[in-house]
């Protein structure tokens, strides 16, 4: 499972960070060698549930950061 939190940082002050989103990611164990799909979901700061779905298809040789960015894309691009 991969988590991914956003943090504020003002000013560069960490006693001030607050978390202004959250995404969790896990494989749903469909895929094979070479191709995995995951289960995710996306909230804001404040726990709310942005977007939750599936995303099929990655290429394993593929950077973690790209299934961020396509599960992102998935979801939140019009």
């Amino acid at each position: 499972m991969l988590e991914v939190r956003i943090d504020l940082v003002p000013f560069g002050d960490r006693s001030r960070v607050k978390e202004i989103g959250y995404a969790k990611i896990w494989n749903d164990t469909t895929g094979d060698v070479e191709v995995g799909n995951y289960g995710y979901i996306v909230e804001d700061g404040r726990g709310q549930l942005v977007a939750e779905g599936k995303y099929k298809g990655h290429k394993r040789g593929n950077s973690v950061f790209h299934l961020l960015r396509d599960i992102l894309n998935q979801e939140l691009i019009d």
